[in-house]
């Protein structure tokens, strides 16, 4: 039953009944306390009341097509993996012949429809913008939701309420969560679907799209700025260009590792810098584990290539360090994956321990760690090309052994470093201002879109 006005009664987490003021102009819904007049409808009631068709997935059985049926070019044939950050991604999905896709029975998905994963990968949202084919073709692991009322529905309130919290949080609850997530057509007709007015939608809509436009052209800078320090690294960490006040006159000479300016060498990485490796303490003793030291291992993998390792997922004891093959690392070692995420790299800011997985450097004297760092960067992708394994991709003790590096005088290893550091500095900058773009738009989406802050 609603309510409006005055207060309603619940009961809190810990079986307190608690009553709830209920402010003036809203009521008591099954979504929550919500304007009075907003409506929350299931989709079958949507599809019921003529404001969305029915939504349909991809075909299934024996009439789905098959891995050999894929040519070229043709109609996009999109899987879950195809919606990527609210995009359909045509450049990287399969195609099917026309003649093919014509004779299915269903998924036929046009311009506008809005698309959610509901299978494996469940809640992804987009909406299908301009296409050159006449339709696009769906997997039954996505569902087009296609407005049939322009008047009472707009699809881009659609997809911003696909995404809200409170939404995506009963999707993962009705499809089971995990790897066999699922949620079907049936069960999608159920979910509660939360419809203000027209008016209000379209506002709503509008203030999202501006936070999600300076969010892009973010993302279109951080990319941009990627590119040409992937571009200046290639050039300084090679000689090609000099700064001002070294090389200046001076010439370029042939090494065992390519052309280098006539004042470099062409070092063995093991004659400037001390290296090492690591170990994984016996894992059937618990003493060994959870202590003070931290230790990186793979699953560190996403806190490498961010110039900083300041954390371990991991953290072993005193006791771990003596009765393995493990050794301590101190402040400043370059770190350098050798296994799986092949060429990932980092600089230490506290003593820390290693799995065998990595190889650490201390640089001596006359090598700044962070020139090594950047040089590590920049031949990423050789390191990922020599690396052998079919599981398991691995480069050898050897290799590191023999590995030779260009060594300009520290001075310019110094000046090169600290060019390309500004330079991370900057797109870090970039970083963290667009994910407070982020926070900011999940902070409205809260509040615009259950009715707390109104705009119209």
């Amino acid at each position: 039953m609603d309510e409006s006005g005055g207060g309603s009664f619940e009961e809190n987490g810990d079986g307190v009944v608690m009553e709830i003021e209920i402010p003036e102009g809203c009521t008591k819904t099954e979504m929550g306390i919500l304007p009075k007049d907003w409506k929350v409808y299931s989709i079958c009631e949507l599809v019921e009341n003529g404001i969305i068709e029915k939504p349909l997935d991809g075909n299934h059985g024996n009439i789905h097509p098959k891995s050999t049926d894929f040519v070229n070019d043709g109609i996009p044939f999109i899987m879950a993996n195809s919606l990527f950050e609210r995009v359909v991604d045509f450049k990287n999905c399969s195609f099917l012949r026309k003649e093919q896709a014509d004779s299915l029975q269903k998924g036929f998905s046009i311009t506008g429809d809005v698309l959610l994963t509901h299978k494996g990968t469940v809640g992804n949202v987009a909406i299908v913008g301009k296409i050159s084919t006449p339709y696009i073709m769906l997997t039954p692991q996505v569902t087009y939701y296609r407005v049939k009322d322009k008047s009472r529905i707009t699809n881009i309130f659609i997809r911003y309420y696909f995404e809200s919290a409170k939404f995506q949080a009963i999707l993962q609850s009705l499809s089971g969560g995990g790897t066999r997530a699922y949620i079907g057509i049936t069960r999608q007709r159920q979910l509660p679907f939360i419809l203000p007015p027209l008016p209000e939608q379209k506002a709503i809509a509008q203030a999202l799209s501006d936070v999600d436009a300076a969010i892009a052209e973010l993302d279109r800078l951080v990319i941009k700025k990627r590119n040409i320090k992937q571009g200046t690294m290639q050039q300084l960490l090679t000689g090609k260009k000099r700064q001002a006040g070294f090389g200046e006159g001076q010439g370029y000479k042939q090494t065992e590792i390519g052309v280098i300016p006539i004042d470099w060498e062409a070092t063995l990485l093991d004659s400037v810098a001390k290296r090492g490796s690591g170990h994984t303490p016996n894992k059937k003793h618990p003493e060994y584990w959870d202590g003070d030291i931290k230790w990186i291992s793979l699953r560190d993998s996403d806190r490498l290539d961010a110039l900083y390792i300041h954390d371990t997922a991991a953290k072993i004891t005193p006791a771990g360090i003596a009765n393995s093959s493990a050794v301590l690392h101190p402040v400043g070692t370059v770190v350098l994956s050798r296994d799986a995420g092949v060429g990932k790299s980092a600089i230490t800011t506290d003593v820390m321990a290693v799995s065998q997985h990595f190889m650490a450097w201390q640089c001596g004297s006359q090598l700044d760690n962070h020139f090594l760092y950047y040089w590590l960067q920049a031949a990423k992708s050789e390191f990922e090309r020599i690396a052998i394994g079919n599981t398991i991709k691995t480069i050898g003790l050897p290799y590191f052994k023999q590995l030779k590096i260009p060594f300009p005088p520290l001075p310019e290893q110094k000046a090169i470093a600290q060019v390309l550091s500004d330079m991370d500095a900057e797109i870090e900058a970039l970083e963290q201002k667009r994910d407070k773009y982020k926070a900011i738009k999940q902070g409205m989406m809260q509040e615009l879109l259950t009715g707390r802050t109104r705009l119209i």
